[in-house]
């Protein structure tokens, strides 16, 4: 290189040379980069299985109810049954009388 800052037309351009280089060599590692990094970061897909019918359905303007999915059918038969209600305090009444 020449003294005092004068540099030839063959020096600059070898310089420009070497600095496009140096840019395109930049560029393809950044590009390389970020295409790993988007690579890296994808999300499983997840598995949610089957879906359970809903319980309610909807027909036009009309929602009913599937009434057979609501309770279990012991449930169902112990609601069937006659039960008898007591009063607490006559309950316990009774219960210090025995005594």
């Amino acid at each position: 290189m020449a003294t005092d800052g004068d540099l030839s037309d063959e020096q600059i351009s070898a310089l420009l040379e070497r600095a496009s280089a140096r840019l395109h060599a930049k560029a393809n590692s950044t590009e390389q980069e970020h295409q790993a990094s988007s690579d890296s970061f994808r999300f499983p897909r997840l598995d949610a299985g089957t879906l359970d019918r809903p319980y309610v359905s909807t027909k036009g303007d009309i929602a009913s109810v599937d009434a057979g999915r609501l309770l279990e059918e012991r449930q169902r038969k112990q609601a069937n049954v006659a039960r008898k209600v007591e009063d607490p305090v006559t309950a316990k009444k009774s219960a210090i009388e025995v005594r």
